[in-house]
């Protein structure tokens, strides 16, 4: 795995770039990661820390869920928190989700951007008012 922490945010420039390729992963066991990544250069991200083929699930707010696309087949471990934000969207009947999940944005053209503030605060509500926890985003990470 990358090394999320890396780049640091040094200034009001700096934080600007960085918030246009942020992206967060969700493990099962409720940790989360703030993860850095180049506009363009999304997929090895991606499929890296889902650990497979990748698929998108589009969750509102401009925010995009990456999953495994063979978590059943995998047998990954069941992510609560990610499966309550599914819930949240599509109703309880709509399923559960396995293994580790990857939050980005994308643009106008459908290009895999990272997400905004609003974005990481609407997770963060979602993740609170339905799973009752708020994934550690990491004290290294200061919005």
């Amino acid at each position: 795995m990358s090394e999320p922490y890396a780049k640091m945010i040094t200034s009001s420039t700096d934080r600007t770039e960085m918030l246009n390729q942020v992206a967060i992963t969700l493990q099962p066991n409720d940790e989360a990661f703030v993860e850095f990544f180049d506009v363009g250069k999304s997929y090895d991200m991606l499929s890296d820390r889902v650990g497979g083929m990748i698929e998108c699930v589009h969750i509102g707010e401009g925010i995009d869920m990456w999953v495994n696309e063979n978590f059943i087949q995998e047998q990954l471990d069941y992510n609560a928190t990610a499966s309550g934000i599914y819930w949240s969207v599509f109703g309880f009947n709509a399923g559960f989700i396995l293994g580790n999940v990857v939050f980005t944005s994308s643009d106008g053209m459908g290009e895999t951007i990272g997400l905004n503030v609003d974005q990481i605060n609407h997770l963060k509500k979602i993740a609170f008012d339905i799973v009752g926890i708020v994934p550690d985003l990491r004290e290294s990470y200061v919005l």
